[in-house]
């Protein structure tokens, strides 16, 4: 059998064949109907003829009954259509096959040439039956099937292909050639498998065939165990069905795939009372797994459960564990020793390069074990775009350094013998992005002592090679030649119990008895007493430290306990393979109230200081003293040194982050600080029952201005070098002009005080552009741990998410003068991955000066030309957005939101055209899991939307969704969609302030939403402006009149206008974006020689002597005449009849206009453009 099949040992071939009899005729008897299962979950033997998988997900992921439409593997289909190949471990009756791949509600797929197979010949050569066909062309080369087109369903439901009888089958294969999305037509040659599901009949439970009660587990090795019982004879029996869990088994787990791993290889039916012995191999090591076994009636019946057996597997070692590394490459970045330091983050790798052939890294046991697997773990990239799959991988084991003799290989995907050591038919594979690298199970023990691990570069899924190996780390689990257990300790205390905390301590054993340092610790607790015997039926204590040397005294803080209440402690000490005997018990009665306050801090540093910032930091203590989580702390900050008397009138620092469990590294920006000044920090930390400890040690630091050095460079990869050598005091990375094509994301990571710029101050002159909205790469800029980034003077376009993608505590972001165009998604996405506490956020950014929009629309299933989600203070200033759509779905876009609890966002003095809805706090909602600290009340906290001018809008103009507290000021809104408001508050949780808005559209409220409203105008039209066609927004003081010193006084809120102006100009606000400013202040010259002649009974004719447009000098725009029968004054010039629209000349020209008559007695009122006025 191949190695990755379930193994198993001391059975002939006979035995292996009559394993299968309980799916011959079964005697005639009295039983229960038989059952469909799918046989497929839980199984790992997944296969494809492709790349796996192109989204580093496991194949495995299609058998692990996860039907969630993002769980799905990603597989390559542009040169050919693939498939995916399930090994079911042994031959099952098939009645039918469902296959599900990824569904989208809003754009439903159509998969292409969709083919389904079973076989019991792992290669497909002979018998096999085709179950579904839709290859009409024959592209597979399978044969033209005539099934019908299969578009996905949007419930999630999948194909179901159900069989007219069942069909013997151990592997299924799935063909797909990529698929075409509903919503554009367009093609993707990607393969999305979610889930396959094989249902086959099994035996239904009948409690009238035996159950076995004598199971019992034996010989227990490192991976292996050998079960016995006795047989109840073959008499009404057919055969055994045995099965193991990492859990209790039950009659409601049996037949769950993912919980209860089946057997393969059960022994025929013995002699009535004989005895039977089963040895399975390759079991899951360092586990305890329970047994379990049933007699079975062919397909039919099976009896109930026998009794459980339980084994805990001898502990397998890691035997690499900073064992000696050696290559026959140089190791240019990361050393050697990297691979076997136990550190299995993607990032701790050696960097070996294979430019001038493969490369392999051996380890030396130093020992000859005997080995039962190997683990091999290499960088497995941070996005979907540097997933990477490695070449020529090959895994050998052998007795000498040399390799010369009594070699094993493990593993062999070198399909073409590039290396010399024989061409390998192992699969190729992505590294999983879990992390957990590629496990290699031996199906009997190896003995060896030398571990070579060969590769030959890797190729990421964007399709870029790489040259180098990067092997983080490399497993070897064999059994311990360690046979001396750590010494059990002797005196553990309580020398400190709280109310729902105790705190342990005790002098560390060794790791051989009293020597060396032991592995870890497993403590226990109980509300009885705890013996040698229950030890293991205690309830385990989490967040043990780990052993130190052998006679150092150690503490443990655990909380978590009821007050009031008796509780029993025990520990015992573990090394790699031994485990001591139990501690002396302690009993400890914890108090009816919480009278103890938390430990105070003692190591509280500040760090990091930058120009209005600094990071503080320091060891969490516990609810009481230094056990059980605290409830809060509280930063204070002074600009003088802080005592425990002058505690109060420190400044108390804000947006103080959730308390952590003891012993864990707390970290607090503090930001908004002032330049150039030296900062006295404090902390103290509550309980819940109002607690508070002692004063923290005081820290200090200066806030300093950065000190860049500058450097040019005219590549990608030159930038992102450059970027990482920049140092802390700041970079100025100036990029040449030029179209640079990215291919992999530049990314920024615990980097301060840097700025990106391209080499004019025209954006167009240096453009990095991806490779399209349709292609894998997610973002140009990613952006990590990094404060005071400053990016501008760039053009960034053509990607499948993101422009900027701002993460991971990045304060004081900004760009300036940038064109953010055609990204999928949007331009900037400042993001809060999944709540945890104490995740840090990113604020204080600054988007300004800039241009951002789509040619047509965007294209992911979320569009947003910025999306701001958990930040504060973000401003989005002086930005022009345009065709922010969506072409897929509903098409509901933002040109702009904040939400995910955000506060404080200022949107202001924005240019928008033609988008779906233009500025939102809240926007469409967020996941419970994204927002900040983990509150969802309310997805925006205050915040200001002021002077934006918003022309065209399908959706509402300004949406505001469960957003508190916000004021929408002197914006100008024209032609938004059909039955929406201009501006709209929806949910309970929505209020604020909606003041001297200039609109076409009304303020709408919806689902118990509300607003204050005041000094606003719903009906205007779009002459109020001057020119909006072509962007010249202000007041036509002829047509706006209504909105001139009409607006609320809003001083402190709105300083200015869209164009920068002082508001207000004159006696009072003006209504809209834009305060109406005269361009020059001298008015027309008066008019003195008005008067009326040949008047008849309905006419008379007006005469004067036309005045300038400045005094007596050029052209007045227009004249404003109005009539009355009665004396018209400056005080009642505004109630007056307005008479037809004159015309102007030059002046000291004469003017004639004809009126209507009704009465005499005319005054004139005289303007110019500018709106100054001649008085009657």
């Amino acid at each position: 059998m191949r190695r990755f099949m379930k193994t198993i040992t001391l059975l002939t071939c006979t035995t292996l064949l009559a394993s299968l009899a309980y799916l011959a005729p079964s005697p005639a008897m009295v039983s229960a109907a038989s059952v469909e299962v799918n046989v497929a979950r839980g199984i790992t033997d997944v296969r494809t003829n492709g790349i796996a998988s192109r989204n580093g997900k496991r194949l495995s992921v299609v058998t692990d009954g996860d039907r969630s439409t993002s769980e799905y593997a990603l597989i390559g289909t542009d040169s050919a259509a693939k498939y995916i190949q399930l090994n079911l471990g042994e031959p099952h009756n098939v009645t039918k096959v469902n296959i599900l791949n990824d569904y989208n509600p809003e754009a439903p797929r159509t998969g292409k040439d969709l083919i389904v197979q079973l076989s019991n010949d792992p290669s497909f050569a002979t018998g096999v039956t085709t179950i579904y066909n839709n290859d009409a062309d024959n592209s597979a080369g399978l044969g033209a099937g005539s099934d019908a087109e299969y578009v996905e369903p949007s419930t999630g439901a999948g194909l179901t292909v159900t069989l007219g009888s069942p069909t013997s089958a151990q592997y299924v294969r799935y063909w797909a050639n990529g698929h075409t999305r509903s919503g554009t037509s367009a093609y993707n040659a990607m393969n999305t498998p979610v889930e396959v599901e094989v249902y086959a009949q099994m035996p239904g439970l009948s409690t009238a065939l035996p159950a076995i009660t004598s199971l019992s587990a034996g010989d227990i090795g490192g991976d292996s165990v050998k079960l016995s019982w006795v047989s109840p004879g073959p008499s009404g029996i057919t055969g055994y069905d045995i099965r193991y869990a990492a859990v209790p088994i039950t009659e409601g787990n049996w037949n769950n795939g993912s919980v209860v791993t089946r057997v393969v290889g059960e022994p025929s039916v013995g002699a009535a009372s004989a005895p039977q012995q089963l040895v399975l191999q390759n079991l899951p090591i360092n586990k305890k797994l329970y047994f379990a076994i049933k007699t079975v009636n062919g397909l039919i019946d099976a009896s109930a459960l026998s009794n459980q057996a339980e084994a805990t597997l001898l502990t397998s070692i890691n035997a690499a564990l900073n064992k000696t590394v050696t290559s026959n490459g140089t190791a240019s970045g990361g050393a050697l020793s990297y691979v076997t330091n136990g550190n299995l983050t993607r990032g701790d790798y050696a960097l070996i390069s294979t430019t001038d052939g493969p490369k392999y890294v051996q380890v030396d046991l130093a020992d000859s074990y005997d080995i039962v697997g190997v683990n091999i773990r290499s960088d497995w990239g941070g996005d979907a775009t540097s997933y990477r799959y490695g070449h020529d991988y090959v895994v050998q084991l052998a007795a000498d350094a040399a390799f010369t003799s009594s070699v094993t290989t493990i593993f062999n995907n070198d399909a073409d013998n590039t290396l010399g050591l024989g061409a390998g038919s192992d699969p190729l594979y992505i590294e999983p992005i879990d992390g957990a690298g590629l496990h290699i199970p031996l199906a009997t023990p190896t003995t060896a002592r030398y571990v070579r691990y060969w590769a030959n570069g890797h190729t990421r899924v964007n399709g870029t090679s790489n040259a180098v190996n990067t092997p983080v780390e490399l497993q070897v689990f064999a059994k311990s030649k360690d046979v001396t257990a750590p010494s059990a300790v002797s005196n553990l205390t309580a020398p400190s119990v709280g109310w729902k905390s105790v705190q342990l301590q005790w002098t560390a054993p060794g790791n051989n008895g009293t020597t060396g340092t032991a592995f870890e610790y497993d403590f226990r607790y109980s509300t009885s007493p705890i013996t040698s015997g229950n030890f293991d039926a205690a309830t385990p204590m989490a967040g043990a430290p780990l052993p130190a040397l052998a006679g150092t005294t150690q503490t443990f803080g655990f909380g978590g306990l009821q007050p009031n209440t008796t509780y029993y402690f025990a520990m015992k000490a573990k090394d790699e393979a031994n485990v001591s005997a139990i501690s002396n018990v302690v009993t400890v009665t914890t108090p009816a109230t919480d009278s103890v306050a938390p430990a105070a801090i003692t190591n509280l540093s500040a760090s990091r200081a930058n120009s209005k910032s600094m990071q503080l930091s320091w060891t969490a203590p516990g609810d009481d003293l230094a056990a059980g989580r605290a409830a809060s702390y509280e930063v204070r900050y002074s600009t003088s040194p802080i005592t425990a008397a002058n505690w109060n009138s420190a400044t108390e620092a804000v947006e103080e982050l959730l308390q952590l469990d003891p012993g864990t590294t707390m970290k607090y920006p503090a930001n908004e600080l002032n330049a150039n000044t030296k900062y006295y920090f404090a902390v103290k930390t509550k309980d819940a029952a109002g607690n508070v400890s002692a004063i923290s040690n005081v820290a200090s630091a200066t806030t300093t201005a950065p000190s860049p050095d500058a450097v040019t460079v005219s590549s990608l990869s030159a930038l992102q070098s450059a970027i990482n050598a920049a140092p802390q005091s700041g970079r100025v990375i100036t990029l040449a002009s030029g179209v640079y094509n990215v291919t992999s994301q530049i990314s920024i990571n615990g980097k301060d005080n840097v700025t990106i710029q391209g080499a004019t101050s025209d954006p167009e002159d240096t453009v990095l552009k991806g490779p399209g909205m349709t292609s894998s790469l997610g973002q140009i800029f990613d952006v990590n741990d990094s404060h005071y980034l400053t990016i501008k003077n760039l053009r960034v376009q053509d990607t499948k998410y993101h422009g900027f993608k701002i993460n991971f505590g990045s304060n004081y972001f900004t760009a300036d003068n940038i064109v953010a165009w055609d990204h999928g998604e949007g331009g900037f996405k400042v993001t809060a991955q999944p709540w945890t506490e104490g995740a840090p956020y990113s604020d204080y950014g600054v988007v300004k000066n800039s241009r951002l929009g789509y040619t047509t629309a965007g294209n992911n299933n979320a569009v947003e030309a910025i999306d701001i989600i958990a930040g504060i203070n973000w401003k989005v200033q002086n930005n022009t957005f345009e065709n922010t759509y969506k072409s897929v779905g509903n098409g509901v876009a933002y040109a702009v939101f904040a939400k995910g609890g955000s506060r404080g966002t200022v949107v202001e003095n924005n240019e928008f055209r033609n988008n779906f809805t233009a500025i939102s706090f809240g926007g469409g909602g967020t996941g419970a899991s994204f927002f900040r600290h983990g509150v969802s009340t309310y997805e925006h906290y205050d915040g200001i939307i002021r002077n934006n001018v918003i022309i065209k809008t399908t959706d509402a103009a300004i949406y505001m969704n469960k957003a508190t507290n916000y004021k929408v000021y002197n914006n100008t809104i024209f032609n938004v969609g059909s039955g929406v408001g201009a501006i709209e508050s929806r949910y309970a949780q929505s209020h604020g302030f909606i003041y001297n808005n200039l609109m076409n559209g009304i303020i709408k409220n919806r689902d118990s939403g509300t607003n204050t409203a005041a000094n606003n105008i719903t009906n205007a039209t779009i002459d109020f402006m001057v020119d909006a066609a072509n962007g010249d927004y202000r007041l036509n003081p002829l047509k706006a009149t209504a909105a001139l010193h009409a607006g609320m006084s809003l001083p402190a809120d709105v300083p200015t206008d869209f164009y920068g102006n002082a508001r207000p100009y004159g006696s009072g606000f003006d209504i809209g974006a834009v305060e109406f400013h005269p361009d020059e202040t001298i008015p027309p010259a008066d008019i003195t020689n008005l008067s009326a002649v040949g008047v008849t009974m309905r006419t008379a004719t007006l005469t004067w002597t036309a005045p300038g447009d400045d005094g007596t000098t050029g052209t007045a725009i227009s004249y404003d005449l109005r009539y009355s029968t009665s004396p018209i004054t400056e005080a009642n010039w505004r109630g007056q009849a307005a008479a037809a629209r004159a015309g102007s000349r030059g002046g000291g020209h004469d003017a004639v206009l004809y009126l209507l008559w009704h009465s005499c007695g005319r005054n004139v009122l005289l303007r110019d453009q500018n709106d100054r006025r001649h008085e009657p």
